[in-house]
């Protein structure tokens, strides 16, 4: 039995190999990730392979090969349906990546058995020893796994995850009610606040160390002294995985309904954009939804009621990321143009504005909260400045009218559309919206009230991808009991 023994330790070497390359992970490159991952599975496979060889060659079967293949694959498959299933039993649907975790115990229990069966044809004593060692590496690797799992494709979860059940199916046509929007209650004795985080964007590693506990130390005292009765995020939120489920147990600490919307960055070092969506909608105190199938991740609207009676409007819409459609009203093609808003979503909002207005029998003012700014940022700035070239006055004051309603800095270009979309156009005709915020650009932060409506960049959130530390905080919008709103930046001195 030399030939069984030699399988044998070929197949316990090569799991020992695969989980000391994931073990690795920590020391390689974040774009070798993937790769990896490749590898480790097809490793996992073949030892799989090698142990069916040595069980069928150990029974003096015919033809041990084909068995083998075969073996291989319906354990591969059965592996795969099972380990969802295991997980949400054991840890909930809500904790995907811990399907790293059941799948190491699913493929002890395998090598285990498969060993004992070896172990009665051959009549050789069990081999302890080599099992021990793999037990040893895959009880590290798999905590370095369930680390980084997020920040890869998980086939298991786009196999138990389809989008479309997630989002609604929704028509101009249909009949709005009420209870579409999320409703949250204003004390009567006092404003109702919101306070907004802007660009957070930290990677894994950043999130994890001294960065991480950084800006949860400005969100702390953001929270404390603002005292938010609702807390948005405007993209660009985290930049990878572990890092949008940092900043998910960070907000849930607050026990604060937040709401945020998705940035041209989210979505990336993460599974999908899906996955953090998906994220977002399962977290207790988050009003994140979906939204109407076709206009992106995170369409939704909340209503600000005060004794019951709707007093402003709260509209959260998904700006997208690059422009892809060659007829798309955002601009020509490019790999620097940023897309913006689709026509469907102005039908969408038309539609709910109306509806809301029939709703609460009167006209309702509105919020627009989104990431990437109107091109209509350019042209408020240029206005109310009388600068057109940024770079030569940064810090370029006011001027007339807008010297007294306006504020803040424009410190770098400014990343909207190549084109003006009409969302703009259609805010005034509409006359419901006078403030927009936006994030995206990390060191602007001005506001200018801009032919009748307030534009706002939001204050950018500590020091993820790049901040000026003088340009550290988050926004305030207060909502009075008259329904109108008003925006101030909140300052957290850097550290």
């Amino acid at each position: 039995m030399q030939e069984t023994k030699k399988l044998r330790l070929y197949a316990l070497t090569a799991c020992a190999l695969a989980l000391a390359v994931l073990s690795a992970y920590p020391v390689v490159f974040v774009k070798w990730i993937v790769p990896l991952y490749a590898v480790c599975v097809a490793v996992f496979v073949a030892a799989a392979f090698l142990l069916f060889l040595a069980l069928f060659t150990s029974k003096g079967k015919e033809k041990p090969i084909l068995f083998s293949l075969i073996g291989t694959a319906v354990y591969t498959a059965a592996l795969m349906g099972i380990t969802p299933l295991v997980n949400n039993v054991i840890f909930g649907a809500n904790a995907p990546w811990n399907s790293v975790l059941v799948n190491a115990a699913l493929h002890l229990v395998f090598w285990f058995v498969m060993l004992r069966l070896i172990r009665k044809n051959t009549g050789e004593a069990f081999v302890w020893k080599p099992l021990l060692c793999v037990l040893l590496v895959l009880a590290g690797s798999a905590v370095c796994v369930a680390l980084v799992a997020p920040n890869m494709t998980d086939p298991l979860f786009m196999l138990t995850h389809k989008e479309e059940r997630y989002f609604e199916a929704w028509s101009e046509d249909q009949a709005f009610a009420r209870d579409y929007c999320a409703e949250l209650e204003k004390d009567p004795g006092k404003d109702f606040v919101i306070l907004n985080l802007a660009d957070i964007q930290l990677t894994t590693d950043e999130a994890m160390g001294e960065m991480g506990a950084q800006v949860k130390r400005y969100t702390d005292r953001l929270v404390e002294e603002v005292q938010p009765d609702l807390i948005t995020l405007t993209g660009d939120n985290a930049w990878s995985g572990n890092a949008y489920l940092a900043l998910i147990r960070m907000l849930e600490s607050y026990e604060i309904p937040w709401a945020p919307v998705m940035g041209n960055h989210d979505g990336q070092g993460a599974a999908s954009e899906f996955w953090c969506a998906y994220k977002l909608s399962k977290a207790k105190h988050c009003l994140f939804r979906f939204g109407p199938e076709g206009m992106g991740y995170g369409n939704y609207i909340i209503n600000i009621t005060e004794n019951g009676e709707i007093i402003h409007t709260l509209f959260l819409m998904d700006t997208h990321s690059y422009i892809e459609d060659e007829n798309s009203v955002n601009g020509p093609v490019g790999e620097d143009n940023y897309d913006h808003l689709w026509p469907n979503q102005f039908t969408w909002y038309t539609w709910a504005l109306d509806g809301i207005e029939a709703a609460a029998g009167r006209s309702i003012e509105s919020t627009v909260i989104f990431h990437i700014p109107l091109y209509e940022y350019k042209t408020a700035w240029e206005t109310a400045t009388g600068v057109t070239d940024w770079e030569s006055d940064r810090d370029a004051p006011f001027i007339g009218e807008y010297a007294l309603s306006s504020f803040g800095v424009r410190h770098e270009y400014g990343g909207w559309s190549p084109q003006s979309n009409g969302f703009f156009d259609l805010i005034k005709e509409k006359g419901s919206t006078k403030n927009v915020l936006c994030g995206h650009d990390h060191v602007c932060d001005y506001s200018v009230l801009y032919e009748g409506v307030r534009l706002t960049y939001a204050l950018k959130d500590g020091p993820g991808c790049y901040w000026e530390p003088e340009l550290n905080g988050g926004t305030v919008i207060t909502v009075g009991s008259s329904g109108s709103a008003a925006a101030e930046q909140h300052f957290i001195p850097a550290e």
